[in-house]
């Protein structure tokens, strides 16, 4: 028996085939569609919320309408804020910045509030608010200065006006006398010191005589509203200084 050996061919390489590795999948593809999905889901979901319930979003801030006025801080709560440490900067910022608002409120300030509130009642409940608005008016006629009260200071210095003219034609007369004289020089001189600083009811009478839209009514506003300004702040020192 003969052993016959046999080459084999040479193995080639396999050039027709070609292994081809699959794209890595972009995961975010799927994530961005689901996203927008849920979010057109959302959309539509809340159009019909406000189509069904259109009147929502003005009751949620109805409450904030008639929120009470804020108040300072006790000394509990003082204490308790100095604790966490607030920041210097900011709150002398915003203190700064409510005084300065404080600084501009009218003196009628608290009235006028009052008297918006109670007109927001009878816009709301124009029935129901009857009682409350006519006993804010009430409430608001007590407290305010008696009419009769407005022409005190007027009619006095027109009756310190009259004495004057009748002195005056006195001294015109023949056999003058010292007295005279020296009544007239202490009336010039009471009348001079009342017309150095017109009183409040004085000029509250001027404003309440003067026609509507007149181009002085503004300044003499502005100037009633200042004497007034004076007088509070002054009060509120003598309190001050009382409660010491």
């Amino acid at each position: 028996m003969k052993w016959v050996y046999v080459a084999e061919p040479a193995s080639r390489p396999n050039a027709d085939v070609v292994t081809a590795f699959p794209a890595p999948a972009k995961p975010w593809k799927p994530f961005v569609a689901g996203m927008l999905t849920m979010l057109a889901l959302a959309g539509a979901a809340a159009g019909g919320w406000r189509a069904t319930h259109p009147s929502d979003s003005g009751q949620m801030r109805f409450p904030a309408r008639f929120s009470p006025l804020p108040t300072v801080l006790s000394a509990e709560q003082l204490q308790t804020l100095r604790q966490q440490s607030p920041s210097a900067e900011t709150g002398i910022k915003q203190t700064q910045q409510q005084l300065a608002q404080l600084l501009q409120l009218k003196p009628d300030w608290a009235l006028s509030y009052g008297t918006h509130l109670a007109q927001q009642a009878l816009t709301l409940w124009p029935e129901q608010a009857k009682p409350l608005a006519r006993q804010w008016q009430q409430q608001v006629s007590a407290a305010a200065l008696p009419v009769e009260n407005l022409s005190g200071w007027h009619q006095g210095m027109t009756q310190l006006q009259q004495l004057t003219n009748r002195l005056n034609a006195l001294d015109e007369q023949k056999g003058r006398y010292i007295t005279v004289s020296e009544l007239k020089s202490a009336v010039f001189a009471i009348t001079q010191s009342l017309s150095r600083t017109v009183p409040a009811e004085e000029q509250l009478r001027q404003l309440s005589a003067q026609p509507r839209n007149q181009p002085g009514s503004a300044a003499q506003q502005n100037q009633t509203e200042q004497h007034l300004q004076q007088l509070i702040a002054r009060y509120a020192a003598l309190k001050q200084k009382t409660a010491e």
